[in-house]
């Protein structure tokens, strides 16, 4: 999605983060079915 305007207002606090590996792996665990919450173990100790 463009973020041209979100980029103009918010400048360098503005980082576009690329999501497309962790959905590819969450997807890949989901049908191996292995676990998808330990991709994101550790976000409650930050």
């Amino acid at each position: 999605m463009p973020q041209d305007e979100n980029a103009r207002v918010l400048g360098d606090r503005l980082e576009i983060l690329p999501v497309a590996p962790l959905l590819a792996e969450s997807l890949r665990r989901i049908v191996a079915g292995e676990s998808v919450a330990e991709l994101f173990g550790d976000m409650n100790n930050k």
